[in-house]
């Protein structure tokens, strides 16, 4: 009996989740460079850390959303893409 109550909190410490990292504008913007995006088109929000989004003004190219999905998906972050249009 003592055995399983020791080995309980181990059981559901595995079961809660962390928050993700909130990354600086630094970092997402490096990444953002090296994906080919420019400076501020990768946000992450501090109400929901867990999405990246991705404002973009050019048409979207696979090779550069497949980057992100790279970076992002270890890091167990969704990603967002939103094609942005200005208005005249």
């Amino acid at each position: 009996m003592r055995a399983a109550l020791l080995i309980l909190p181990l059981f559901i410490g595995a079961c809660v989740t962390t928050k993700p990292k909130l990354y600086t504008q630094q970092e997402l913007g490096r990444v953002a460079q090296s994906c080919g995006y420019a400076l501020g088109e990768l946000v992450q929000e501090h109400d929901e850390p867990r999405i990246l989004f991705v404002f973009s003004l050019a048409a979207e190219n696979k090779t550069d959303q497949a980057c992100v999905y790279r970076w992002a998906r270890p890091r167990k972050l969704h990603v967002a893409f939103m094609a942005v249009e200005l208005a005249r």
